[in-house]
């Protein structure tokens, strides 16, 4: 199937970038896919819809940063199969989401503050409803626009830019409770 993905694209960088999404993230795509799907056919058929987003956005993914790729392609492999569903009407089970992010500059006590924050940051957002966690990981977890979130999730722009006010006043909301 790779060489198929391969033949997709012109350039060799983009061969490569997708050589190295399918050999490293291939696993990890069909597990996300199987936390919503029961069908080994339909996993495959939301991998290869994933992957087919994924070629198509190329040109605006970070490559820098496998944990913020990692994330990036599990929220598309979620869409694609949660877009499957709606199309089939499929049994579903909820994604576990997790995300850590390392700042090398800070200072080991800074590290573990600013880890905790992120993490207490991160288990509000999973607690969102689906459709403002997606924006909220595209926009502050993978650092994506609000035009390129629209076009990812299949939404207008303005959708995308009120679900994220609403996402940050219920965490604003969610967060002045602990502190």
């Amino acid at each position: 199937m790779i060489a198929y993905y391969l033949s997709i694209v012109e350039t060799e960088e983009d061969k490569n970038r997708i050589t190295h999404i399918y050999t490293d993230y291939y696993s990890f795509m069909c597990r996300v896919a199987a936390k919503y799907l029961r069908e080994q056919s339909d996993i495959e058929d939301t991998v290869h819809n994933a992957m087919m987003k994924i070629i198509d956005k190329l040109d605006t993914i970070d490559f820098s940063d496998e944990k913020k790729l990692k994330s990036y392609i599990g929220v598309i492999v979620k869409h694609k199969a949660i877009d499957l569903i709606r199309a089939g009407d499929k049994n579903t089970t909820p994604l576990e989401e997790c995300f850590s992010v390392a700042d090398d500059s800070l200072t080991p006590e800074e590290a573990v503050v600013s880890e905790d924050a992120y993490r207490v940051i991160l288990e509000r957002i999973d607690s969102l409803d689906d459709i403002y966690k997606n924006v909220c990981i595209l926009k502050f977890v993978n650092g994506l626009k609000e035009k390129d979130i629209a076009s990812l999730l299949d939404i207008t722009e303005n959708t995308v830019a009120v679900r994220i006010y609403r996402a940050k006043k219920m965490l604003k909301e969610s967060l002045s409770a602990i502190c």
